[in-house]
């Protein structure tokens, strides 16, 4: 049987969970894969795929970009998707020369639909989206408007949650819920919740995460209590981080280690008793399902994913966002 040529479209190979799912679905199709970036970095996971470094411009499209980046900033517009059309044309390319049949764009490449579709009419397109629809208009700065002519362009959406299908189906009928798959295996090992740590996993980005509320919590948690933290952070988020830190005095009771392997994930959840979510908004967050896995208790705030995964509050304590009192309360 000829195998389908598959091509998925991610901005920078980070460890985060979008990408570590990508890759997860991407090694286990039996087909001729491809995943591509327009980062430099080299992919942090075991892959079968061929990697595709999109990234190389001309120098007049880094002057032409250039410009229209700070423009950007001038008038305070996002600057990630500037280069939109450079990026574009780049997969377009790869398209053609690699024969591609089906392109997987996650989140903010939807915006390349209508484009890609237009230029390759007999391309399936599926547009992955990894948060809720609001916060995902929000993050990339997508109108109502934009959204719906973008989507009447591809074959299917795929959303991670039943809630995120539900509002996407009026502009898209062929949108599916697919949940994130695990990406960690348990080998059958739970945790003995005697350690007395409550553990946390995700990047540091103080708003998304709710970094601001981990640190408060962790103040104020009992004396013998520690509270964990795992996550990839940039220079900016990390200096964040420490900053909170300091400013609520939480030095002795966070442990941060950093970005962490799977093996090392996973001693990260066997030495822990809890599982805390502090989220303001998420896609389907897929170190809760993992967290789950190894037997942890969860306690969340209660916004769209969390929900989802703990089924509105069968599988965990779900709080009301923003409410550290009653998060305490029920740690």
């Amino acid at each position: 049987m000829k195998q389908a040529k598959i091509l998925f479209v991610l901005d920078k190979l980070n460890v985060g969970g979008t990408e570590r799912v990508n890759f997860i679905i991407a090694n286990a199709l039996n087909q001729q894969v491809y995943v591509s970036t327009f980062g430099r970095l080299v992919a942090p996971f075991e892959t079968t795929a061929e990697v595709l470094y999109l990234n190389e411009l001309s120098l007049l499209q880094k002057l032409v970009y250039g410009f229209r980046h700070v423009f950007k900033k001038l008038i305070n517009q996002p600057t990630n998707l500037v280069d939109l059309p450079a990026k574009t044309d780049q997969l377009i390319e790869v398209i053609k020369k690699k024969e591609i049949e089906v392109i997987i764009l996650n989140s903010q490449f939807l915006l390349m639909t209508e484009t890609i579709k237009k230029a390759c009419p007999d391309v399936k397109v599926i547009n992955w989206i990894h948060f809720d629809k609001a916060h995902f208009q929000e993050r990339h700065w997508i109108s109502d408007q934009v959204l719906e002519e973008q989507l009447a362009f591809c074959d299917c959406v795929v959303a991670l949650t039943e809630t995120t299908r539900q509002a996407l189906l009026p502009l898209q009928p062929n949108t599916v819920c697919i949940p994130n798959p695990l990406t960690i295996e348990t080998g059958g090992q739970v945790s003995t919740l005697e350690k007395q740590v409550i553990s946390f996993v995700g990047r540091l980005e103080t708003y998304m995460k709710g970094i601001d509320y981990l640190v408060e919590i962790a103040t104020h948690l009992p004396e013998d209590w520690q509270l964990a933290v795992a996550g990839p952070a940039s220079k900016k988020e990390l200096n964040t981080f420490h900053q909170l830190i300091k400013q609520h005095h939480a030095e002795e009771k966070i442990i941060y280690q950093g970005t962490l392997n799977s093996e090392a994930l996973k001693r990260h959840y066997l030495n822990s008793s809890i599982f805390v979510v502090t989220s303001r908004f998420e896609g389907f967050p897929l170190v809760t399902a993992e967290a789950m896995a190894f037997g942890l208790p969860v306690v969340a705030f209660d916004v769209e994913g969390p929900r989802d995964v703990l089924n509105f509050g069968e599988f965990g304590q779900l709080i009301a966002l923003g409410n550290v009192d009653e998060m305490l309360a029920k740690l």
